[in-house]
């Protein structure tokens, strides 16, 4: 069971999407990254951090995250560090 912490910019991703769907855009990249990152296909995004990402609505998504992710076998659980 591993744990890293990532700081992930998401704004470079965002700015091309549209308002109306930004958040939607953000859910999609922050688990492609994920993804990436821990080298496996099952990433869980936890309850908090799926609040913080859409607690200013579909239009306005943060553009900065501060995540811890857990792997363990083939899963990684990423949580919100505030």
């Amino acid at each position: 069971m591993a744990e890293i912490f990532l700081v992930l910019n998401l704004k470079k991703e965002l700015k091309n999407s549209p308002d109306w769907k930004k958040s939607d855009s953000a859910m999609r990249v922050l688990r492609s990254i994920l993804q990436k990152k821990t080298k496996t296909d099952k990433v869980k995004i936890g309850k908090a951090l799926n609040e913080y990402l859409w607690r200013n609505g579909i239009k306005k998504p943060p553009t900065k995250l501060k995540v811890r992710v857990t792997k363990s076998d083939q899963q990684a659980t990423a949580d919100i560090v505030l």
